[in-house]
């Protein structure tokens, strides 16, 4: 008889045992996919979780300290308009329900008396904008000044430069960088925002000081589109930064109470009445 060419199989190891190591190896490598899969989509989860947990949803804005939980001010702001800092034109008079939001970069000043004998107080916020940072006045009068303002009021204490400050229902001022808020719950404080930076550019009179966005160049809108020698100019001749100021776009100071428009702000009895203050 001829001597068959194939070998025998080792001894115990059958087609069918094989088969089943091939199947038990492929399985393996399934759950270790599927474990990959799992971990990545946990990472991811996890990421975003921080990611809303220091977010603002509606403004994107970068927070800490939360003093709303997110959840209800998702709430409290849902069927409601956003109006942007740079778009207070669009304050409707006609009760719609409106919402301005933005970051507190100066130093809250103290209440003054305008030429009406009426108590009020401003406020700068900015909207830290990475491409075009503005900037807009908050006026508070009324139950706003008293409770947010005044040395004594009880808002006053938190109302620190970086608070994210909600300002519903606000009233138009006539100015489109201006609003006006006469009750006390008419103004929010949603957290810190840890993204407010200021411009280090030297300037004449010292360091630029415009609000701008940390994570960015560290220069204010105008100042990171300007080349060396432009700032060495300004540095130079105050006059080259006045003829290159864009309004709306720049650090503001505190308008004096008897400035023109600021007298033709109504009562705060009147502003009182027109506003819907969201409980």
């Amino acid at each position: 008889m001829a001597a068959s060419t194939r070998e025998a199989d080792p001894p115990g190891v059958t087609a069918a045992s094989a088969d089943g190591g091939v199947k038990s190896l492929r399985d393996k490598m399934q759950e270790k996919t599927a474990r990959l899969r799992n971990c990545l989509k946990q990472d991811q989860d996890r990421k975003k979780n921080e990611e809303d947990a220091t977010t603002e949803r509606w403004t994107g804005l970068r927070i800490t300290d939360r003093c709303v939980r997110q959840e209800k001010w998702d709430a409290s702001v849902r069927g409601k308009e956003r109006v942007l800092l740079s778009r207070l034109s669009l304050l409707s008079q006609q009760g719609t329900d409106q919402v301005v939001v933005g970051v507190l970069c100066s130093p809250p000043a103290m209440p003054k008396m305008n030429h009406r004998s009426e108590l009020c107080a401003e406020w700068t916020l900015t909207d830290l904008d990475k491409e075009r940072p503005c900037e807009a006045t908050v006026v508070l009068v009324g139950r706003a000044v008293e409770h947010w303002a005044s040395q004594d009021g009880p808002g006053r204490p938190h109302a620190k430069v970086g608070s994210i400050i909600a300002v519903l229902n606000p009233k138009a001022t006539g100015k489109s960088s201006a609003m006006l808020a006469s009750m006390e719950t008419q103004v929010i404080k949603l957290g810190m925002c840890p993204s407010l930076g200021f411009c280090s550019v030297l300037i004449h009179t010292g360091r630029c000081g415009a609000a701008c966005h940390s994570e960015g160049s560290g220069y204010c809108e105008r100042h990171s589109n300007q080349s060396h020698w432009a700032r060495q100019a300004e540095l130079s001749d105050p006059r080259s930064a006045a003829r290159k100021r864009k309004p709306g776009c720049e650090a503001s100071t505190s308008t004096p109470a008897t400035s023109p428009w600021l007298g033709r702000l109504p009562s705060a009895t009147s502003a009182s009445s027109s506003s819907q203050p969201v409980k």
